[in-house]
């Protein structure tokens, strides 16, 4: 098929320079000049459907990119745009108030997935420091997860354990909620890093004198009793049983019906 040349011709802001090659699945490919004064390669059949107008400018500077320039996301300053992603994300140079400069895309700004150019990680590993003394080179040790951890499966609706510890109403007493120190010295360390929190009474609160270090197969000996969906009273291994029993009356009956329409 001879090929169509569209040299010269204007396609939205694109104009066509010349060919510049055929592409894999045979698509004839031509060199564009924008009015932006970017030169990009275009597939003609893009082209000529009108499926390509630009080299990308007009959508960069269309309304639907917010500005952000001037506003403040933590630490962070927007200063100005710097560029686009592959998938049509913006990015902003931000001015930290330690004084750096670091480009981050503009949904993590929005969704404050991003608030300094890493300082204020530094600054809280500090702080946690000298707050309880327990953390080294900023990461938390075993204990303090452990309590930061009971907390959000008791007041944070938004944890998958919560309908578990604060929908069934399990709280952390007051002398442990507010204070990583008191809950350090009544718990003491963990024994190894093979051990967790446990709480001996599994509908109690944690509180002292209910809560201990212990391994996974002591905590699963430990766990509360699931209720019985279908038959109130009955273990796990004899539920099983009256299971495999139903199916095999229901295949007795099915081979029975199949014998007497023969």
């Amino acid at each position: 098929m001879e090929r169509i040349d569209l040299t010269g011709k204007r396609f939205g802001k694109l104009a066509v320079t010349g060919f510049s090659h055929i592409s894999k699945d045979g698509q004839a490919c031509w060199e564009c000049e924008c009015d932006c004064g970017k030169v990009t390669i275009v597939r003609g059949g893009s082209l000529r459907r009108g499926d390509s107008k630009t080299c990308g400018c007009s959508w960069q500077n269309s309304k639907r990119r917010i500005d952000l320039a001037g506003k403040r996301f933590g630490r962070l300053v927007a200063v100005e745009h710097r560029r686009h992603d592959k998938y049509t994300s913006a990015y902003w140079l931000c001015r930290c108030d330690c004084g750096e400069e670091v480009v981050v895309a503009g949904g993590s700004l929005k969704r404050g997935l991003s608030k300094s150019c890493g300082c204020l990680r530094e600054i809280l590993g500090g702080v946690l420091s000298v707050t309880h003394g327990d953390t080294k080179e900023g990461k938390f040790p075993k204990e303090y997860q452990a309590w930061n951890g009971m907390k959000m499966r008791c007041y944070n609706a938004k944890t998958k354990r919560f309908k578990d510890y604060g929908g069934r109403g399990i709280r952390v007493c007051g002398r442990w909620k507010d204070s990583y120190q008191n809950f350090l010295a009544d718990v003491g360390r963990a024994p190894s890093p093979e051990y967790s929190i446990d709480r001996i009474d599994n509908n109690g609160n944690y509180k002292p004198g209910n809560v201990r270090w212990a391994t996974r197969s002591q905590q699963m000996k430990n766990r509360r009793p699931m209720p019985c969906r279908y038959h109130d009273g009955l273990t796990g291994q004899q539920r099983y049983v009256l299971r495999n029993r139903r199916k095999r009356c229901n295949r007795s009956i099915k081979q029975s019906n199949i014998m007497s329409r023969r």
